[in-house]
Order: structure tokens, then C-alpha cells, then sequence
């Protein structure tokens, strides 16, 4: 749910910026907060300095600041909320890095003058978290194909070539389909698969509409349980993404759910808002109240 409520009063600002996520759009940043002091604001800037720094500095942070904005990629906005848990300030996004999907969802612009604009006037809009084993997680979470793909990734070639390293990955990943079998409970009731997705909105991968009726601001996931016969056909699936014609496939089961549990035998990996995860068996939930973003 939408609230008709105007930032343009908002004068202090927190950006947090992780500086090796889109590294070469170090000035871009800059001009963001640069815009943001030209429409009165008193910002506040803190740099990461290895992983999950965001997190421990944000859990010394009280209600300070009127607004916290997020310049990096989907692991900085990761770290971020999970520094935020008890901290009810609302967010904005600055997006950098490699994806950043949860600003794509919003909307958020791709200009520093329309998003200093988004930041400082835009309108506070309600956005459901969840939790993994614990861990808080905003637009996916993956077991099979897609973890294994997140994990492969080789992080050389991502710094350099970007999303190229994850089509890479997915070529390097195929022969590992059909190896594992997935249990999963969605709400008390049991399927079973041999890959799976869990979405929040509509997005996935950063441009793809996985499902068209995906929605943050309720609370409730999207479980597409994936039972491909054969990595053939398991191509055909990835390049449906594209053509929004994932949700129509024969061998795809998708359900909405708030508490879901997924387990196979042996280790194996999951992967959440794309790095690396909790081994299986994983627990997640969706959180009980949404916090606040910033949105157009």
C-alpha cells in the first residue's frame, strides 16, 4: 500500500555505498548526493569496507536519519535490511553494481537528478521482507539450477564482463541438473522438484518478468517448483524467461506462499538475492509488517 506521503522535508540523508559494486560508477554516486544537498538536503556518507560492513555499521545506527540510501547491487541492498532490523527508517535506492532488481521493481530511475529527485520527493510505499534460516532476504532465493549457477559464478569475470559470468555459469552448470530432488512444504502442503525459484514481485535475474502477478507489497512468495525432465528441455525453459512465458510451462508448479521449507539428501547449497546461501535444509518465512521504501 501506497501512503501519499512527501519526502521533500527529509534533511538528513544516509548513503551507503559499497565502492567495488559498479566500481566505475564511483562519480555517479557522487553526483546523486550532489543533487541531494542542491535540494536542501544534509547528507551523511559511509563506505563499506568489506563484507557485510553495512550490516554491523548499520546495526549501530538509531532513527537519526529521516532516510537511508542504498548505492550498490543486490548483495549491498542484502546487507543493508539486515542491518536494519531494528531500525524502521525508511530506505531508497541507489543502484549500482551488477543487478540491483529490487530497484528495478520500484521503478527507481536511472539518472542522479531523477533519483535524488525519487529520494528527497517520492512517496513512501510498503515493501515485504522475508527471512531465510534467519537471515532477511528482499527479491529471491534459489535451490538447484539457479544456486548452483550463483555459485559457480567466477567473480574475476563478473568484476570484467558483469552479467556475461552468470550466462557463463549457467553453461558450465547444465550437466549438474537432475542431480538433486528437492522436498518442499509451502504452507503445510508438500510438492516436490528438481529446481526451484522463490520471487518476491515480478522480477528475476534483474529484467525478467518471472511472474506477472508478483507484488512486494503483500505479503506472500512466489514458489516455482521446476520439474524439467531433461537439460534439453531445461534450456528451452531459460530462454522462455525472456518472453515471459515461464509461468505457462508444462513442467512448472507455482505457488504463493508465506512459510516454506525446502530439504534434499546430502549437502547443497541455496543462493539469496544472488550470493551464495545457507545449505539446505533451509527454513523461510515472509516477515509479519513491511518496512518502507521510497519509490517515483
Amino acid at each position: 500500500m501506497r501512503q501519499a506521503v512527501n519526502l521533500k522535508t527529509t534533511k538528513k540523508i544516509l548513503v551507503i555505498q559499497n565502492p567495488v559494486a559498479g566500481a566505475k560508477k564511483i562519480d555517479f554516486v557522487q553526483n546523486v548526493i550532489d543533487e541531494l544537498t542542491l535540494l536542501g538536503a544534509t547528507v551523511d556518507i559511509y563506505k563499506t569496507k568489506a563484507a557485510n560492513d553495512a550490516t554491523d555499521y548499520l546495526k549501530t545506527i538509531n532513527n537519526e536519519f529521516d532516510l537511508i540510501a542504498i548505492a550498490g547491487g543486490d548483495g549491498t541492498v542484502n546487507e543493508a535490511i539486515n542491518g536494519l532490523i531494528d531500525n524502521d527508517t525508511p530506505i531508497g535506492l541507489i543502484p549500482t553494481g551488477t543487478t540491483n532488481v529490487m530497484a528495478k521493481e520500484l521503478g527507481v530511475p536511472k539518472t542522479p537528478k531523477k533519483i535524488a529527485a525519487t529520494l528527497m520527493e517520492g512517496k513512501l510505499s510498503d515493501f515485504y521482507l522475508s527471512r531465510l534460516n534467519g537471515r532477511r532476504f528482499a527479491m529471491f532465493v534459489g535451490c538447484g539450477f539457479d544456486a548452483w549457477v550463483v555459485k559457480n559464478v567466477n567473480l574475476d569475470t563478473k568484476k570484467r564482463f558483469g552479467k556475461l559470468a552468470y550466462f557463463i555459469s549457467m553453461v558450465q552448470s547444465l550437466h549438474l541438473y537432475g542431480s538433486r530432488r528437492y522436498k518442499v512444504e509451502i504452507d503445510g502442503k508438500n510438492y516436490n522438484a528438481l529446481s526451484i525459484i522463490i520471487v518476491n514481485g515480478r522480477l528475476y535475474g534483474g529484467q525478467f518478468v518471472i511472474c506477472k502477478t508478483g507484488n512486494v507489497a503483500k505479503p506472500a512468495l512466489q514458489v516455482m517448483m521446476f520439474s524439467v525432465p531433461d537439460k534439453f528441455r531445461l534450456v528451452c525453459y531459460l530462454l522462455s524467461l525472456p518472453l515471459r512465458l515461464t509461468e505457462t510451462l508444462t513442467h512448472l508448479t507455482s505457488v504463493s506462499g508465506k512459510k516454506i521449507t525446502i530439504s534434499t539428501d546430502g549437502d547443497d547449497v541455496s543462493q539469496m538475492d544472488g550470493d551464495v546461501g545457507n545449505g539446505l535444509p533451509i527454513s523461510i518465512e515472509v516477515e509479519s509488517a513491511p518496512i518502507k521504501v521510497v519509490v517515483p
